[in-house]
């Protein structure tokens, strides 16, 4: 069973996403604590656009409120 608390976040990636970036960058935009979930979509696309997207590509980011 995993625990989980109020401000964890979920982040769900096809490979199209962590196929393109290195798992650094992903961290540094999934982490980003000024970021609400649709920001954080919204970067990461940018990123996975500017890496040449050359797949399909999907980004679920679900934030616990307290």
């Amino acid at each position: 069973m995993i625990s989980t608390q109020p401000g964890d976040r979920f982040v769900l990636t096809s490979k199209g996403v962590h196929g393109v970036l290195e798992a650094a960058r992903f961290t540094d935009l999934v982490v980003a604590e000024d970021r609400d979930p649709d920001a954080v979509v919204a970067a990461v696309e940018a990123a996975v656009l500017d890496a040449g997207a050359p797949d399909n590509y999907a980004i679920v980011v679900v934030d616990l409120a307290g």
